[in-house]
């Protein structure tokens, strides 16, 4: 009770602005890669965090010219993987 399982989570999943926060939840210290992909899996950014382990929040800008739609935010590092489908208004 109280406590939070190691992870990640990518919010707002509804944007209407261009900008994401990625939260990184207890996990170790090192690399992770975050990368924006369209829904037919063409890579539209990539970003890299180096985490210091624990928790933190990373801002990440979306590209300007991003059109409405759906996408994917793929996560990975340090012997994890994440996806979480995004809505782009």
């Amino acid at each position: 009770i109280g406590t939070t399982l190691p992870g990640f989570e990518v919010y707002p999943t509804w944007v209407i602005g261009r900008s994401l926060t990625v939260v990184l939840n207890g996990l170790s210290r090192g690399r992770y890669e975050v990368t924006l992909l369209s829904v037919n899996g063409q890579i539209l950014k990539r970003t890299v965090i180096q985490h210091n382990g624990g928790s933190a929040a990373e801002q990440m800008e979306l590209p300007a010219l991003l059109p409405a739609g759906t996408y994917m935010v793929h996560i990975e590092g340090e012997g994890v993987r994440f996806i979480q489908k995004i809505v782009k208004k």
